[in-house]
């Protein structure tokens, strides 16, 4: 019952209990109806146990009715007066410095461009201390020349929020330059990365492929209406002690190619407020799915989420020990030419290939393509739910060279492990389970 309704009510019970104190058995009552129905004869007609009740509830009616009137809606938050507005383009160098206010700039489009970024083409340098917030839909992007270096310290973190007090009302931050290094260390992004349409650029920190490079460490990114940083194109050169948290979507989406950029002490997983996808998404178009250098895909705090067919092109990969790939429906990983692989984990650390639904045949599986390097080897690996699309196996060998070993290999919508004639596959100690054509062949 609402606090409208019950006041209604109870001053009437209050209004028909006098009537009846007065005369509760006046014939003339006989025929009126109490709010139940009932006729007040028969309503008010009891034991002095009842009356006694009545008189408990007409007690509380004066404080009811007070509090009806006293409540007032809490108002929201009124936004901090920030000691500067920033309205216009930023085309000559510049300082930021912390004031006395609690805001020190604000980030507001004149009204006329309220969904253009304010663009910065110059070099603009952010002290320790200082906090930016930004108005609805607004961003920060740097672009033609434009860079960004904003260093705080370990007790003087640098912030930047959303000056509303609902969540992700505006972008954040956008590379595009190709003028020089980005640097963003002890900083705080709360509350940014609006979704705006366009995938690669949904996070509160995003770039394109034109980008000089980013260096991101000790940076806490929360509560972003979608992911927290998107290095899909932007590249990275250093990446360090950093933590996603709060955030809808991921904490990070990553090209193949830089995943071994990301370290082990950074907090994917979002231990402070859980992400909403709880994972590293693995992302790529065109040559952005491709790996071609030397590198160690580092076992994370969140498995990979692999969306794409992860191309190794050349280089060695090594991956660490306990870690996780989840994949899509249709992604994969080749292994081609004179690149390699090596996935060895241990009994407590198995290195994990499965598919993102526990269907036989949801992902394609792992396959070695004119890879001949003795580097190829998988154990204590388990790979599950693949042999999709055009893959004869949840591991297929088209000439080339692999060793496998106490490794387990299940739930293939083909055959467990594919070894055509023209490959040598040095296979030993391996489980198989559940795979619907049978768990080795030559024919493939």
């Amino acid at each position: 019952m609402s606090k409208n309704l019950l006041i209604t009510f109870l001053i009437a019970k209050l209004v028909l209990w006098m009537l009846a104190s007065a005369d509760a058995r006046e014939p003339a009552l006989k025929d009126v109806a109490d709010l139940s129905g009932e006729p007040i004869s028969q309503s008010f007609a009891g034991s002095a146990a009842a009356t006694s009740a009545d008189d408990d509830l007409l007690l509380l009616i004066p404080s009811i009715i007070a509090d009806s009137f006293n409540t007032i809606p809490t108002p929201p938050p009124t936004p901090v007066e920030c000691s500067n507005v920033v309205t216009e383009d930023i085309e000559v160098n510049t300082r930021w410095t912390n004031t006395s206010s609690s805001c020190d700039y604000l980030i507001k489009p004149s009204p006329t461009n309220q969904r253009i970024p304010i663009q910065v083409f110059a070099n603009l340098t952010i002290d320790p201390g200082v906090n930016i917030q930004f108005a609805p839909d607004s961003s920060l992007a740097f672009t033609d020349g434009g860079r960004l270096t904003a260093v705080g310290t370990a007790s003087s973190r640098i912030r930047f929020e959303t000056q509303a007090p609902a969540q992700s009302l505006a972008h954040g931050l956008f590379f595009t330059s190709d003028s020089g290094l980005s640097t963003i260390r002890y900083a705080d992004l709360v509350n940014l990365g609006k979704e705006n349409g366009t995938s690669s650029h949904d996070a509160a920190i995003a770039g394109t492929r034109s980008s000089a490079g980013l260096s991101l460490r000790d940076t806490r990114i929360s509560g972003s209406q979608t992911s927290g940083v998107i290095l899909d194109e932007l590249n990275i050169t250093a990446f360090a002690n950093n933590e996603f948290f709060g955030n809808a979507e991921y904490g990070v989406e990553i090209n193949a190619a830089q995943m071994p950029k990301l370290d082990v002490n950074s907090d994917y997983l979002g231990s402070r407020s859980a992400n909403g996808r709880p994972f590293v998404r693995v992302v790529g178009v065109g040559s952005f799915n491709q790996v071609e250098e030397t590198g160690t895909w580092n076992a994370l705090n969140a498995p990979y989420w692999v969306r794409i067919k992860i191309d190794i092109k050349s280089g060695d990969i090594t991956i660490a020990p306990g870690a996780q790939f989840v994949f899509e429906a249709g992604a994969g990983m080749d292994i081609e030419d004179s690149a390699s692989l090596q996935a060895v984990g241990t009994s407590a650390q198995p290195i994990i290939f499965t598919g993102e639904q526990k269907i036989r045949g949801f992902w394609d599986g792992l396959f070695f393509r004119d890879s001949v390097s003795t580097r190829n080897r998988l154990e204590n690996v388990e790979v599950s739910y693949g042999g999709g699309a055009f893959f004869d196996a949840n591991v297929a060998l088209f000439d080339s060279r692999v060793t496998i070993s106490n490794s387990l290999i299940t739930d293939s919508d083909t055959w467990g492990v594919c070894v055509d004639n023209d490959s040598i596959g040095n296979l030993s100690s391996i489980t198989y389970r559940n795979n619907r054509l049978g768990n080795l062949t030559v024919n493939c």
